[in-house]
């Protein structure tokens, strides 16, 4: 652990990821309008207009990161259980009053704005795991304590979720929280238990209510998905360096919608193996150092905070390149800062406040991180304080 923390503080990591972070947004932006253009134009637009969009809500993810970052974690932990709440009211209002897109209602729509609810479920989960842990304390680590109450909340969020349909978000959620819950405290053997228990019917259940649930897992074991197939055939004709920005076959009706669940294959076909590979590497950048200010953070709860946030983004990046290369079966996940998408956006913009501000009371921080933990432990459990 100390490698992690040998030549620098949790704050150079911060200012690492955050620049990792805008440029992987600018990167977005640049693609969306490459791949967006002609439609746009045959649209009657001016061919700008899906790259507006994206760097506007670019734009509101960087002012939401700002301002969380100014806002000590301890405080939007300590409230995260209000957040949660209005996670779940929005699930619910989904299932009730959603917008259907490609038969799936996981939209809540305002006008011309459409809010994707399951997004800012994975930063609750993140920010109610730390709560969770403070509130357990020792406890943590028992049945009643800690593993019940975090299978309970955590169920119910998946749940919600899953019946959208939402398989996919579901149990990357589920997985999110089983992490952050061990990193917590609960015993692996404990969580492993459990959520068998749980996935196990829930998997029956997805599988056998909705179709195309167990239609996608068939077509990839048959190795025969449309979209991942003609991803393939993007990444192969971008070879080494690419075709060049705009360049490609791709973007022009060949792989629909492009910008979204795929837009790594439209990097591949314009910038190459060589573009991809850079891709990742800045994931693995975020990586590093997200796992750099978990370790130099002040307390349990900007641990289990920094981690999840950290995770959260690096597994949603590798899990969107597997989808792409057909590695992994087909989802829609979005790939972090350059998927097209506000909801993600707005929700990868708070999570990365919330790093930078843990980040910024870590190593070589002053006392007033234990002073502010200590009065957090006051508010939850006065009694026995």
């Amino acid at each position: 652990m100390q490698v992690l923390l040998h030549g620098g503080e949790t704050r150079t990591s911060a200012l690492f990821v955050a620049v990792t972070a805008a440029l992987l947004g600018l990167i977005g932006v640049l693609t969306i309008f490459s791949v967006t253009q002609v439609a746009d134009i045959m649209g009657g637009g001016s061919g700008y207009g899906g790259a507006l969009r994206q760097a506007v809500w670019l734009g509101l993810a960087a002012l939401s990161c700002w301002v969380v970052s100014q806002v000590d974690y301890h405080r939007i932990v300590d409230q995260s259980h209000l957040l949660l709440w209005l996670v779940w009211i929005g699930l619910i209002a989904v299932l009730l009053f959603g917008t259907r897109i490609y038969g799936a209602k996981r939209w809540l729509s305002f006008g011309p704005l459409t809010v994707q609810v399951s997004e800012f479920a994975k930063f609750a989960v993140i920010l109610f795991a730390a709560r969770h842990c403070l509130r357990a304390g020792p406890l943590m680590s028992t049945y009643r304590g800690g593993l019940i109450p975090g299978a309970l909340w955590l169920g119910l969020t998946c749940a919600l979720i899953g019946v959208e349909p939402d398989f996919g978000t579901a149990l990357f959620t589920f997985a999110l929280g089983f992490f952050l819950l061990h990193a917590g405290g609960i015993p692996f053997k404990q969580l492993l238990t459990v959520g068998a228990l749980l996935l196990t019917p829930f998997i029956l259940l997805m599988t056998t209510t909705f179709s195309h649930i167990a239609d996608r897992m068939t077509t990839y074991l048959a190795g025969t998905t449309w979209q991942v197939e003609r991803a393939k055939l993007a990444f192969g004709n971008g070879g080494l360096t690419g075709a060049g920005p705009g360049g490609g076959r791709a973007h022009l009706g060949f792989l629909p919608k492009i910008e979204n669940d795929f837009v790594l294959a439209a990097i591949g076909e314009q910038y190459g193996y060589v573009g991809t590979m850079v891709i990742a590497l800045l994931f693995l950048v975020i990586l590093w150092h997200g796992l750099r200010i978990s370790v130099g953070a002040p307390d349990k709860v900007g641990a289990v905070v920094a981690f999840g946030v950290t995770i959260m983004i690096v597994f949603q990046g590798f899990a969107n390149m597997g989808v792409a290369t057909g590695i992994l079966p087909p989802k829609g996940i979005s790939l972090p800062f350059i998927s097209a998408g506000g909801s993600n956006l707005l929700m990868l913009g708070l999570s990365l406040g919330c790093l930078i501000n843990v980040a910024k009371q870590g190593r070589g921080a002053s006392q007033a991180a234990a002073n502010a933990t200590n009065q957090l432990e006051y508010n939850i459990n006065p009694k026995e304080s």
